[in-house]
């Protein structure tokens, strides 16, 4: 932010910047800034140092007397834009995270799908400085175990796309459990309520009548594919329907009144 505030408020410096751009058509144009309250736009501030970088070094070269010495340094550090690079390979997968869940149709079972990819991009990740990785771990596995795994949970399991893919042995348990709470504390089944519900969840997990179709997005949303399932006494459609009625905004608020107790940590095994 320190190059890209002095090239914005530094007439000279950024009208010569601006058309060395122009003259080598740097796709992207030029230096952006950085919003604490906007997170995608520390990608685009860190991307865009990277993309005019030739348009930089040719102001460092070709016109010093614009650039007072703090900058000059800073243009001159290789291991500057290496940082950049391996900043821009970290804030890349939370960007497309973030621009994922902003959608209206956003439900916990994306919410849930997309942490796990972050997981998977932070681990796979090829960084050249051992200690930013080491570090960006252990930030990640400290918002993990921070994290609330029940209804979003749920969520990925009463989505017909995934119905639990995934899960290690002995998850599946704990969903029946968590269901058959809801179904005590919000629906008023019969004494054979519970054992019905965990047939049916185990039908619907191993894609048996009436849960065998294939979920389309195209074709059905989430909440009409579950009324095509709809039979007397189904106890798993009506959790379903509770659970993928919920939105993330909403959670905190409702995660109480659904389970009728204050939620503990979940820690997950995959």
């Amino acid at each position: 932010m320190k190059i890209v505030k002095y090239f914005h408020q530094s007439y000279k410096a950024g009208a010569t910047l601006l058309e060395d751009i122009q003259k080598n058509l740097v796709d992207g144009g030029g230096l952006k800034g950085y919003c604490k309250t906007r997170w995608t736009t520390a990608f685009d501030c860190l991307a865009s140092i990277l993309r005019c970088e030739r348009s930089l070094q040719n102001v460092l070269e070709n016109h010093p007397e614009t650039l007072n010495d703090e900058i000059k340094a800073l243009l001159r550090n290789r291991i500057f834009y290496q940082d950049v690079e391996e900043l821009v390979k970290i804030i890349k997968p939370i960007k497309e995270v973030l621009i994922s869940l902003e959608f209206k149709t956003t439900a916990l079972s994306d919410c849930f799908i997309q942490l796990m990819k972050l997981g998977f991009m932070i681990k796979l990740l090829n960084l050249l400085n051992s200690e930013f990785r080491s570090y960006c771990l252990e930030k990640f596995n400290l918002r993990w175990s921070q994290f609330d795994f029940k209804l979003y949970l749920l969520g990925y399991f009463f989505h017909p796309s995934y119905r639990g893919k995934g899960l290690k042995e002995g998850v599946f348990r704990q969903i029946v459990y968590w269901s058959i709470e809801i179904l005590i504390n919000n629906i008023n089944g019969g004494k054979n309520s519970a054992s019905e519900l965990i047939l049916q969840m185990s039908d619907y997990k191993d894609y048996k009548e009436p849960y065998k179709y294939e979920y389309v997005p195209k074709k059905y949303s989430i909440e009409s594919w579950w009324r095509t399932t709809e039979k007397d006494n189904s106890w798993i459609g009506k959790i379903a329907s509770i659970i993928n009625s919920i939105t993330p905004h909403n959670i905190r608020r409702l995660r109480k009144i659904i389970f009728g107790v204050r939620m503990g940590m979940f820690e997950m095994t995959f």
